[in-house]
Order: C-alpha cells, then structure tokens, then sequence
C-alpha cells in the first residue's frame, strides 16, 4: 500500500516551490530552501543527477555551466570533486540525503533526471529515512517504475507516457476511458498526483475534464510552470490542487 497522503486531491490546494523558488533565489541551493523554510513554504520540487562515483547531487542541467562558474558534465565528477566546487547562490553542491536530513519538516518533490540517478536516488531516500516525506517524479515511466519497485509505497506522480494516456481517456467515451485507465499505474502502485504543464504546443492538458478525471482516480493535479497569477487563479477555480511557480511568495498573495 502507498505511504500516508503527500498530496490530497480532494484538500486545500498547496504552492510548490519550483526549483525552491527559482526566480526568487538561487535556484536548487541551500539558500533557497533555508529560504522556503524561513517564510513556512512546506513544498519543494527539485532535481537530482548522480556524480561518477553515484552519489545523488541537487541539479537540474546535465552540466552545470549554468549554476556555477564551474565547467562539465556533472556525471564527470566525482562528489568529492563537486563538493569542492561553489555553485551561483556563493554556497556548495549538495547531496540528496543531506538535504532530506537538514530539511525534516519540508516535502520535497524529487525529479530523477536520468537513467544514472535511479540507484544514487534509492539510496539517498533509504539513507536519510524520507520514504514518508518524498514523492518521486519523472518524465520517464522506465525510471518510475524501477523507484516504485525498490521502494514500496512510495508517493509518485506519473510519467509522459502515461499522462498521454490520460489525455486521451479524458477525451474518449467513458466505456473507452475505463480500458485506457486499467493501462496507467494507480494508486496502488503509489501515485499520488499528476503533474502536467497547463498546455502543451498550444494544446490544453489541464481543463475541468482533465481535473475530475484526476480525482476519480485518487489523484492531485499539479500544473508547472506557472508564473502568472491569472492563471494560477483560472487554475484553482478549476479545482487544481497545486500550483509548481517560481514565485512561491508573490503566489502566495492569490491563494485562497
């Protein structure tokens, strides 16, 4: 059976710190979580990629160029390497199972970015003891479901393949809907939320049909990325349950 509910599809609707806030700190630091903490954001979606030696590194980019004055793949580094290296907030890389164990009252959404991180990402989980306080992610379903296996009853959201075919049930006559539906993992198998964009090359995912869909399964509906606040309230009006934003504080001034 899955853990107690991370995300209640039928509860009040929560801001999810994208990145830890990626527009209002630095993003995937400790600066930004401390900040998330500070101003009692429970939420956090977040990256992981695994260094040469295996270890589970918060970072969003296949190198890391971007966040760092630093050069390279974060795969040709071993942790000792990158832990010696400073990142854009002024602060060091971090490891998975360190944060998880700094940061015990905070819900992290933890997005596995590539085939490599699976086994670092069990570990770092299973490490820190956060089994209960992590819902796993990824656009992957082949990573999704080597997690849900190493882990029994881990939260979890879906993976592309598997939000299509929702898509398409959402649109089919209901008898159809219910075969397409036996072919996407349920809650049995630990997913607990579907996190979508609002639309996708200009084709609406996310609409009232979509939401209900959703919850008949059990399921909360979080829309990323949104840094709009109309939108974000079209969104709620339409029953979404979480909203993934940049601006966890300017968000937090429509919320409900």
């Amino acid at each position: 059976m899955p853990n107690s509910r991370l995300w209640d599809s039928l509860g009040e609707p929560v801001i999810i710190a994208h990145r830890g806030g990626a527009i209002e700190a630095p993003e995937n630091t400790r600066y930004a979580f401390e900040l998330m903490r500070y101003l009692n954001f429970r939420y956090i979606e977040t990256d992981v990629r695994s260094t040469k030696d295996g270890i589970a590194v918060i970072v969003h980019d296949r190198r890391i160029d971007r966040v760092s004055s630093h050069r390279g793949r974060v795969c040709d580094y071993t942790w000792e390497e990158l832990s010696a290296m400073t990142d854009h907030s002024g602060g060091y890389f971090m490891r998975l199972d360190e944060v998880l164990s700094e940061f015990p009252d905070m819900i992290f959404n933890v997005d596995a970015k590539e085939n490599r991180v699976v086994e670092p990402l069990i570990n770092a989980i299973e490490a820190a003891q956060a089994r209960s306080r992590v819902c796993v992610a990824s656009f992957s379903e082949r990573r999704l479901r080597r997690l849900r296996r190493a882990l029994p009853g881990i939260a979890s959201s879906l993976s592309v393949l598997s939000v299509i075919k929702l898509f398409f049930a959402v649109r089919s006559p209901r008898a159809i809907r219910s075969i397409l539906l036996r072919f996407i993992p349920g809650y049995l198998q630990g997913v607990q939320a579907v996190q979508v964009p609002r639309e996708f090359h200009g084709i609406e995912i996310v609409n009232q049909a979509f939401v209900e869909a959703a919850r008949e399964q059990g399921w909360a509906v979080h829309v990323w990325t949104v840094n709009d606040t109309t939108v974000a309230r079209r969104l709620l009006d339409l029953g979404v349950q979480g909203i993934i934003t940049d601006i966890p504080q300017r968000m937090a001034s429509i919320w409900p």
